[in-house]
């Protein structure tokens, strides 16, 4: 990440202050070595976990591998409270496919489930008759907690 020129000084460390956080390593309480606050379910211990780069989250291609850097939002039919769509009863607006576990059986709690995305290809004709493979994304959800 870079801050745009012409920041003023208290500008600039308002910048850096920001990118600090948006490094840092998220843990669970009363864990040393981050800011305190993960769980009890997330998508990564970290922002740049899934915004690498300051960009997107990478969609892989390789099967059988967790959705974690992509969002699914959830919604049940209705308005929600603030007018927006009804959030899931049970999920919530967004899916978190990961847990905390801090190492006693009380404390463990999964994610909420499995998120994968498969690739389904399909043919499409170009206006000269060359006909090309394409591929749209199928998500998948799997062991729902």
């Amino acid at each position: 990440m870079q801050p745009v020129p012409g920041l003023s000084h208290g500008e600039l460390r308002k910048f850096r202050n920001g990118e600090k956080q948006f490094k840092a390593p998220w843990v669970v309480f009363p864990l040393l070595g981050g800011e305190w606050g993960l769980g009890p379910t997330f998508l990564a211990n970290s922002c740049v976990g899934c915004h690498v780069q300051a960009g997107r989250g990478r969609t892989f291609d390789e099967p059988g591998v967790i959705a974690f850097q992509q969002l699914l939002r959830l919604s049940i039919p209705g308005e929600g409270p603030d007018g927006g769509p009804m959030p899931h009863p049970n999920y919530g607006d967004q899916l978190q496919v990961f847990g905390v576990n801090v190492g006693l059986k009380e404390n463990l709690k999964p994610g909420e489930a499995e998120l994968y995305i498969d690739w389904v290809p399909f043919p499409v004709t170009l206006s000269d008759g060359t006909v090309v493979e394409l591929r749209k994304p199928s998500v998948r959800l799997e062991k729902p907690n």
